[in-house]
């Protein structure tokens, strides 16, 4: 018998249940094959539930999406659209490009280093294989349905190539055994490593957590109280930077799956973050299985589950279902007008969206006051236990606030439940250079803390420093070579371990710039969330200003972020923005100049730099800062001027 994941008790637990075609189709694999095969049924991969994934170790990967449909309601037109009969409008989606979007996010998101491998040989495509089952009609009428009317032979092509269409008169042995062999499942398949096959390993298998596995922080008093799960209970806990929100965010997540023995739903904003919240759960001393976490970003978990019930971005396409041009900017605000912000979006899919006992959301300064009404109304069972967790002042993206100058959090009304003000990240220097800055430009914008409390055998055991060094603007054209070899120079001369050190900007263009440097001249290994030079020249080689990007590029950097894991050894380089939350050791934050000023890069948008964002990047910093400007005078009059920092470089030029 093949190997299912996971076991068949628990697949009868979950809501919605398996359809019949789903559980037709998983008992026939299950018995026709032998345990060099594995079967997971449904696994949550950031949201993704494709409904059955077959593996073979040095074979391949093939993702069958199951539909107990009646075709008879439906046609295909020569476009390929499917048309709901009845009243003529084209449907949503199809079962075709639900499973093609489940094997492109394999390749996008999930598995580490597959989309590498992806655009460095195409042939890496075929390693996973996408099969549509219909329950209810033969493989011959399913085929012929799927082709539709008058097919061109270029969908011919595509739907050959991409495609395995059966019906239930396929599930046979020998007729499985030829379509396993034919799509190279069965066969050895030199580009299915072993190496390959572990990635895809870790991602779907359950592992299951011991208690020895966890290193078991002492929790204080006030974030103990706050890692209680409650059932029913509707909290907004806030904290200062360091605070440990993350970490009675991680314990009460493993005491809610305690409790209520089910899933738990935990929300952030940032895709890196995902990680952080996973390594934080593993430090907690308790046995639990991994696959009762569902660890997600907003956007991804919308997305997904929206492929999922045969949603698509309707905005994207015309009234003949053609897809349309526009602009990024445009399709973000559309996007979050119809999509991400859409209160009745899944409103005929209810029954279809899983729901959760408890949902905790992480980074909620972040979220806009719908996101989380939607989350609340469509994946919240009934008296849901739902905890939202912030800090205000990192609000990067100007997020309204309400008269207490909190984020709007619509879990509960009123004032906020708890916060917590002791800082066991930053040391005691960090600390006060961070409440100076608060005095200095948070004043009008939100309640400062006058002081805030920190670890102090931390301040016992480390001697925190902090160093300005100030770049004039006409100096840009030298920056990059001269930033790269301070900072080098700086890991030497303070005997840094590469693995404690973080580089963090606004802009990828001059982290590129630095990680390029570092690999070469200094013979540094990095950890990036960002395309290499080498990447960005290849497939930008035309670029003229160096924030040029299309769909490879962000595809690489969604892919990094995702599979982002901070102990690996290496100098890690990263935008703030995708760096909130986590912490580091040593911290080199580059502030550069604001673009607005700059006719050359006028039409350009990348980031620009608001007190919000220096301030989260000060406040990744455990215990040494250095401070790199390269002519943002705003800042230079703060940084120059400051009593706290240790040293100071080029504080005295005017930079105009």
């Amino acid at each position: 018998m093949a190997i299912l994941y996971p076991p068949i008790e628990i697949i009868r637990k979950r809501k919605p249940e398996a359809t019949p075609g789903e559980r037709t189709l998983l008992a026939f694999l299950l018995n026709a094959y032998d345990d060099e095969y594995e079967i997971f049924f449904q696994p949550f991969l950031n949201g993704d539930l494709p409904d059955i994934i077959v593996m073979h170790k040095g074979g391949g990967v093939m993702i069958f999406e199951v539909k107990d449909w009646d075709l008879s309601n439906y046609h295909v037109n020569e476009k390929g659209n499917w048309i709901v009969s009845c009243n003529n409008s084209v449907y949503k989606n199809s079962p075709l490009n639900q499973v093609l979007k489940y094997k492109k996010n394999l390749y996008d998101l999930h598995i580490d280093s597959l989309l590498s491998l992806h655009l460095k040989d195409y042939k890496y495509w075929y390693v996973v294989k996408c099969a549509v089952y219909f329950h209810c009609h033969t493989t011959e009428y399913a085929q012929k349905f799927c082709e539709g009317e008058k097919p061109s032979d270029k969908y011919k092509t595509f739907l050959s190539k991409n495609f395995t269409i059966i019906g239930h008169d396929s599930l046979g042995k020998e007729s499985m055994d030829r379509i396993f062999e034919k799509q190279w499942i069965s066969k050895k398949n030199s580009y299915f490593t072993e190496e390959l096959y572990n990635s895809f390993a870790r991602i779907l298998r359950p592992s299951y957590h011991t208690i020895e596995e966890g290193l078991g922080y002492k929790l204080s008093k006030e974030q103990d109280l706050l890692a209680k799960s409650e059932e029913g209970a509707r909290k907004r806990i806030k904290g200062v930077a360091g605070s440990g929100k993350t970490l009675v965010l991680a314990e009460r997540a493993v005491n809610a799956h305690k409790r209520t023995h089910n899933c738990v739903l935990i929300l952030t904003y940032n895709i890196t973050l995902r990680n952080y919240i996973h390594d934080k759960i593993s430090t907690v001393r308790q046995e639990f299985a991994w696959e009762f976490f569902h660890i997600s970003n907003y956007h991804d978990f919308i997305n997904n589950n929206m492929n999922n019930v045969g949603l698509e971005f309707e905005f994207l396409k015309d009234e003949e279902g053609n897809s349309t041009y526009m602009s990024s900017e445009e399709f973000g605000k559309l996007a979050e007008k119809h999509v991400y912000s859409n209160i009745h979006l899944f409103e005929n899919h209810k029954d279809e969206l899983p729901k959760y006992e408890v949902i905790l959301i992480d980074e909620t300064q972040d979220y806009q006051e719908n996101w989380i009404r939607i989350i609340m109304k469509y994946f919240a069972s009934e008296n849901a236990e739902i905890v939202a967790f912030a800090d205000e002042k990192q609000n990067i993206y100007s997020r309204e606030l309400d008269n207490e100058k909190m984020p709007r959090i619509p879990v509960q009304t009123g004032a906020w439940d708890r916060k917590l003000n002791k800082s066991y990240r930053l040391s005691q220097k960090i600390a006060l250079l961070v409440t100076d800055f608060q005095k200095r430009f948070f004043a009008d914008k939100y309640v400062v803390e006058q002081q805030i409390e920190t670890n102090t055998m931390m301040s016992l055991f480390d001697e925190p420093y902090i160093e300005y060094h100030y770049y004039p603007l006409e100096e840009s054209v030298k920056e990059d070579n001269a930033i790269a070899t301070y900072i080098y120079q700086q890991i030497k001369e303070h005997r840094f371990h590469s693995n404690d050190v973080t580089i963090l900007s606004s802009r990828i263009r001059m982290l590129r710039k630095l990680d390029y440097m570092l690999r070469t001249e200094s013979k540094e290994k990095t950890n990036i969330m960002f395309e290499t030079r080498e990447e960005f020249m290849k497939l930008c080689p035309n670029a003229q200003t160096g924030f040029e990007n299309n769909a490879d590029i962000l595809k690489i950097r969604k892919n990094r972020k995702a599979n982002f894991w901070m102990n690996r050894g290496t100098i890690k380089l990263s935008t703030i923005h995708s760096f909130k939350g986590w912490e580091s050791p040593v911290l080199f934050l580059v502030i550069e100049d604001n673009l607005k000023a700059t006719k050359k890069l006028a039409n350009t948008r990348p980031y620009e730099f608001s007190d919000e964002l220096v301030y989260t990047g000060i406040t990744r910093c455990q215990n040494y800062l250095f401070i790199i400007n390269t002519g943002n005078q705003q800042y230079h009059e703060y940084f120059a001027n400051c009593n706290l920092i240790d040293k100071k470089i080029g504080a005295n030029r005017n930079g105009k």
